[in-house]
């Protein structure tokens, strides 16, 4: 089979789904992805969703493929490791609240320092500012607040949800997007990229 991605190393700090997906393309495509986890882990692993096993099918279907380690970023120690993986990194993925990558210092103008070709991707309910930034941001509430829902259904019914997570999905897939976007940039310019992208624009 032919990987077009190969030698492309994804550090992936996603969770459940939006943050998640891409690197489940990036892997199939294949970029070796890492995937860092809290000590708590990633909250897809909740064995009630989706359960195969004991386990959560969702967490098994959307990581696989990927390496795994456990990194407190809130330590110094787990900081200095983790800027060790960017220093060999291609791709940063996360699915932070914004703000979030400045208080634990690897947001991109850190990043970008550490290594000059890094391209780092975050995905957020809604963009990293204006007045919807910190709302919450579940797959139900993003198809909700951009309309999907009112036009799914039938006529005179009330509003229904898709039957898959069509908001985390999109997050997911348009960071793929980017990225391969972003790497063919790189290899045209050499430079590094920083993308902020939302499953509410996905929508």
């Amino acid at each position: 089979m032919n990987h077009p991605l190969k030698g492309v190393k994804v550090i992936e700090l996603g969770q459940i789904i939006a943050g998640t997906y891409g690197g489940q393309v990036l892997s199939d495509l294949g970029a070796e992805v890492i995937k860092v986890e809290t000590p708590n882990g990633d909250l897809g692993r909740i064995p009630s969703v989706a359960p195969i096993n004991g386990e959560s099918g969702l967490f098994l279907t959307f990581n696989r493929n990927k390496k795994s380690i456990v990194i407190d970023l809130k330590t110094e120690q787990g900081l200095e490791l983790f800027y060790d993986l960017v220093k060999k990194a291609d791709v940063v993925i996360d699915n932070f609240r914004p703000g979030v990558l400045k208080r634990l210092k690897i947001n991109y103008e850190v990043l970008s320092k550490i290594n000059r070709g890094i391209i780092q991707c975050s995905v957020t309910g809604y963009g990293e500012d204006g007045e919807y930034a910190n709302l919450p941001a579940l797959d139900i509430i993003i198809q909700s607040i951009t309309g999907y829902m009112a036009i799914t259904g039938e006529p005179n019914s009330a509003p229904v949800r898709t039957g898959i997570p069509l908001a985390d999905l999109s997050g997911g897939i348009f960071s793929c997007k980017a990225i391969l976007a972003a790497l063919y940039k790189r290899e045209k310019t050499g430079q590094g990229s920083s993308i902020n992208l939302s499953m509410f624009d996905g929508m």
